[in-house]
């Protein structure tokens, strides 16, 4: 299965093809894979999240305005399917994926 993988802001914006590989380079099992093992893959090879630093738990991937959540089987997905990643709410860890112009504060402070 391949898919069409977007990224939202404040990720830089990416448009790709992208084939999921387990992160042993075995083949992708949607019958057997799940959302978390595809956000996996994701982290480990586009390199807009692994330039980033970005985990799994960083990020939500969305169908067609829909959360695609952890637990569900990749089965879901259609060979073509577009889907989105953006960083869930409050994910600062990875900030090298950001754009420059994006401030990432801790505590509050008047420079941000």
């Amino acid at each position: 299965m391949r898919i069409r993988v977007q990224t939202r802001a404040p990720l830089a914006e990416r448009k790709i093809w992208f084939l999921p590989v387990l992160s042993n380079g075995d083949a992708f099992d949607t019958q057997r894979q799940t959302i978390h093992d595809l956000k996996q893959s994701l982290c480990k090879r586009f390199d807009v999240l692994y330039d980033g630093g970005w985990e799994p738990s960083d990020i939500l991937l969305s169908l067609e305005e829909f959360e695609l959540i952890d637990e569900t089987e990749c089965q879901i997905l259609r060979d073509g399917d577009l889907v989105l990643v953006e960083l869930r709410g409050g994910a600062a860890s990875g900030s090298g994926g950001l754009p420059s112009s994006v401030a990432l504060c801790k505590d509050v402070d008047t420079r941000c």
